[in-house]
């Protein structure tokens, strides 16, 4: 008898006050499952098209606490164990430091992913057979969803797109920024900005200050080998 009257009570108490309960559902829903969702989805769309593409400046560095949080990050989303983790120290991380602005790995830390520019993600998508010769950390063959855990955006690029893009006459405006001949179209959002912040645009009529020498570009061939080996 107890226990039917505290269910009268409930079921009572619920039709009085359901609207505010079913706000207060839906709320929390939006909050657990579409907010992350809609974040990502304003940062990615502010990433312009040829982002994180050009050259790296020279001396390029990160903090500790930067390189810290990352090591951590990239272990956990990469399900590294033993020798295989990443440590905090610039050593073990100069593949990564010379391959990406602190805002790239900014955006690392708070996603668990590298931001990738418009050309890259498009090219990924619609050439995933492209993906085949890798390997994620536990042996399987890439997916467009562990490349982006593993790979920065420039890396990506020179792995998958510049070795073809390179033999082609004139150059494709992608290779031209890649290398630092060109600076970003107007409608590209800056490398050196925010993903999730709208950027002023850069003039295309010269190029960047700052290019890939045959020399260099031979050097960024070895990073990006050595941020592969990092992923055995």
């Amino acid at each position: 008898m107890k226990m039917k009257l505290n269910m009268y009570n409930i079921k009572k108490c619920f039709m009085k006050h359901k609207y505010f309960i079913l706000y207060v559902i839906l709320l929390t829903l939006f909050f657990v499952f579409l907010l992350p969702r809609f974040r990502e989805g304003l940062a990615n769309a502010s990433i312009g098209e040829y982002s994180y593409l050009a050259p790296i400046p020279s001396g390029n560095t990160w903090d500790q606490s930067t390189m810290d949080k990352f090591a951590k990050k990239y272990n956990e989303v990469n399900n590294k164990t033993g020798g295989q983790m990443l440590d905090g120290n610039s050593k073990s991380l100069q593949g990564y430091i010379s391959s990406s602005l602190s805002v790239e790995v900014d955006y690392f830390i708070d996603n668990g992913k590298w931001p990738y520019c418009g050309y890259v993600s498009t090219y990924v998508e619609k050439h995933p057979e492209a993906l085949s010769p890798f390997h994620d950390s536990s042996g399987n063959v890439m997916t467009p969803t562990s490349l982006q855990k593993m790979w920065p955006n420039r890396v990506a690029y020179q792995q998958l797109i510049s070795k073809t893009e390179k033999n082609i006459t004139p150059p494709p405006v992608s290779y031209k920024i890649f290398m630092g001949t060109a600076n970003l179209p107007s409608n590209s959002s800056s490398p050196s900005s925010s993903p999730a912040t709208s950027s002023s645009s850069l003039s295309s009529s010269s190029p960047s200050t700052s290019s890939l020498s045959d020399t260099n570009y031979q050097q960024l061939m070895s990073l990006c080998k050595n941020i592969m080996g990092n992923q055995k």
